[in-house]
């Protein structure tokens, strides 16, 4: 009767599913973010844009196939190495099957299965086609529990790697001795705690994840999956050391919470800074976070590049070496401790936040040199703005205005030229100020607190990398007002073409009306009268009744006159009083023809009665026969008698 909706399991599972990765300290962490390579129209100048756009979308599916490949041969190393052990147990699986990034495997065999959406149902379907993926891989790593955790995003993916070296160490000898040098550190280190420390950060944070690496195997499938170009794309390497209060304990019991007393960092912070490398060159930032509770210590400026003396010979041996940082963290109660401080779940959310943290922050200066030159780019534009428009009349000028367009066209073409990509001015802006909000919104969830002497992790960042953040911000301003002005510009200089173009035909229209006005007073004035008078002088027969066609004539011009002053007012109180006026002129022609037509009658009366003889006519005689030969010469007719 009631059923679920399409989106009800990505409506109730998808906010869970990207959840932190659990552990415990003693513990080293490996992150990497690589970028995930797009074609642009720079390499392929010659393809359409919708055959570019679905080369894109299929490099990033290869990217994910490859990813899908790297995950799947990694695991049959696993199982090849450790035979005994049990399998790397893989999340997020759906019955037997493991959803990947791009394929759909077998949980036993881990063979590509058919991902027919037909054949998924709907929970499989949300599982591969959400929009936050992330694929976790559980093994046994040489009696360490190793962690391996893989995450796509829009514009690149990231790599993670636990290494808990439980509660001996994971039998290293290197952790040993890592205990016996906090226990003997002292705030004034020996030369002997100095090389210790050194030989300690060399193993944590490069040897220790070295020589993984190399048990990889050469030749392998692995080897040549991770010789693939796109996993040469790394903007973020970060190598961390998580140790906590079962390692060594502090002689007093800390105090927590934002407290005045919160100062148990000094007690430690003199032992950890020696496992930086070059920490008297560069400052260091150290912050208690979780309320007191950890204590984070990381460098997070220039990373020194270090030199392979090996491979110096042959040019490739200068490299810059990963970010390192250090946790120490009360997991345990300092009197009791059976009771938890910091759990498992807490200590997985404050690293995935810090390496999310990190790579945003980075992320957030992608093409940053770039940028700067549209910054340089937008400040030539305005002096195109500035000649473009007459700062007297308000007026645009078009050449002027072609050239700042052309400007600005340029700068998004040399932006685009010099990154290689097709993406915008714009879209990047937007990116940046993503990571940047990313930041700064989960930055505050650490709950951080000042150790005195050192910079707050926040405040760190902020000084360091405030001026660029700002920049990108101030420089998305800058940009969108440009767009604006050239638009206002255009819309100007269209609406002025617009009116000239308005006007042309509003004067266009009162010259056609003009000459039908003309047309119309020659026609009623002088065309019409003149017929009439034509007609006139052929059916009339008295020259007095003529003169009412010299009437109608004189009426017609005064009808012309009417019609003329009329059209020549622009005003309707001058078209009214042209009106009256004519109508008067008229009134008072038709007047004066009125009285001329009556003398007209009266004269044409009298010319009637003398035409026509007496009232009464009178008989005529008969002519009288005559003789022949004659004929009369004319003939008599009798005068009318005299009264």
């Amino acid at each position: 009767m009631f059923d679920l909706s399409d989106d009800f399991y990505q409506l109730n599972a998808g906010a869970h599913r990207r959840r932190a990765t659990n552990f415990r300290a003693p513990a080293l962490t490996w992150h990497r973010a690589f970028w995930i390579a797009l074609p642009s129209s720079q390499d392929v100048p010659e393809v359409e844009a919708e055959e570019l756009e679905r080369r894109r979308q299929f490099a990033v599916k290869q990217c994910k196939s490859l990813v899908d490949d790297f995950i799947v041969a990694f695991r049959r190393f696993l199982i090849a190495r450790s035979p005994h052990s049990d399998p790397p147990r893989m999340h997020p699986t759906v019955g037997r099957k493991v959803f990947l990034f791009e394929k759909v495997v077998d949980s036993t065999s881990f063979d590509p299965v058919a991902n027919d959406n037909a054949k998924l149902t709907k929970a499989e379907k949300d599982v591969l086609y959400s929009d936050a993926r992330v694929v976790v891989m559980e093994f046994d790593w040489d009696g360490m529990a190793g962690t391996i955790r893989l995450e796509f995003h829009t514009e690149y993916f990231t790599i993670t790697t636990f290494a808990q070296l439980g509660p001996n160490g994971g039998g290293l000898k290197q952790y040993a001795e890592l205990v016996d040098y906090l226990n003997t550190a002292s705030d004034q280190p020996s030369a002997d705690d100095v090389a210790k420390a050194e030989r300690l950060r060399k193993f944590f944070f490069f040897d220790f994840w070295q020589e993984r690496m190399n048990s990889l195997g050469e030749g392998g499938a692995l080897e040549k999956i991770m010789s693939d170009p796109r996993f040469n794309n790394i903007f973020a390497d970060f190598c961390g050391m998580v140790i906590s209060n079962k390692t060594w304990r502090l002689d007093e019991a800390p105090v927590f919470n934002q407290s005045s007393d919160l100062s148990w960092g000094k007690r430690i912070d003199f032992k950890l800074l020696p496992l930086f490398a070059e920490f008297r060159n560069y400052e260091c930032a150290a912050s208690y976070m979780l309320d007191g509770r950890a204590l984070y210590m990381s460098t997070l400026g220039p990373q020194q590049q270090a030199v392979d003396q090996d491979a110096a010979k042959d040019g490739k041996g200068l490299h810059l070496s990963p970010l390192q940082y250090i946790f120490y963290v009360h997991e345990l109660d300092h009197t009791r401790p059976e009771q938890t401080v910091v759990s498992k779940w807490q200590l997985g959310r404050l690293i995935d936040r810090i390496h999310l943290l990190g790579t945003v922050r980075l992320a957030a200066l992608k093409y940053l040199p770039q940028l700067r030159q549209v910054g340089d780019g937008l400040s030539g534009l305005d002096a195109h703005l500035k000649k473009a428009r007459h700062e007297q009349t308000g007026g645009i000028s078009n050449p002027d205005l072609q050239s700042a367009h052309r400007h600005f066209g340029g700068i998004a073409t040399e932006f685009n030229k010099e990154t290689r990509t097709d993406s915008g001015i714009f879209y990047r802006i937007e990116r940046s100020r993503y990571y940047i909000e990313q930041f700064n919104t989960n930055v505050k969830t650490l709950r951080i607190g000042r150790l005195e002497g050192y910079q707050r992790y926040d405040e760190f960042v902020e000084h360091r990398l405030g001026p660029a953040f700002d920049f990108i911000n101030r420089l998305g301003i800058r940009y969108g007002r440009a767009v604006n002005v050239l638009s206002s510009f255009d819309q100007y200089s269209l609406s002025v073409r617009t009116q000239q173009i308005d006007d042309d035909i509003r004067r266009g229209q009162d010259d056609i009306k003009k000459i039908q006005i003309y047309g119309e007073a020659v026609l009623g004035g002088v065309l019409v009268p003149y017929y009439l008078i034509g007609l006139a002088s052929h059916v009339l027969v008295c020259d007095e009744m003529k003169k009412a066609a010299i009437g109608l004539f004189t009426l017609g011009i005064g009808y012309a006159f009417l019609r003329i002053a009329a059209f020549k007012k622009k005003k309707l109180v001058e078209q009214i009083f042209a009106v009256c006026a004519g109508l008067l002129a008229v009134t008072l022609i038709v007047l004066v023809l009125y009285a001329a037509g009556w003398i007209a009658k009266d004269d044409s009366a009298a010319c009637q009665s003398e035409h026509a003889g007496p009232a009464n006519p009178v008989s005529v005689a008969a002519p009288q026969p005559t003789a022949p030969g004659n004929s009369p010469a004319a003939t008599d007719v009798p005068n009318a008698p005299k009264p």
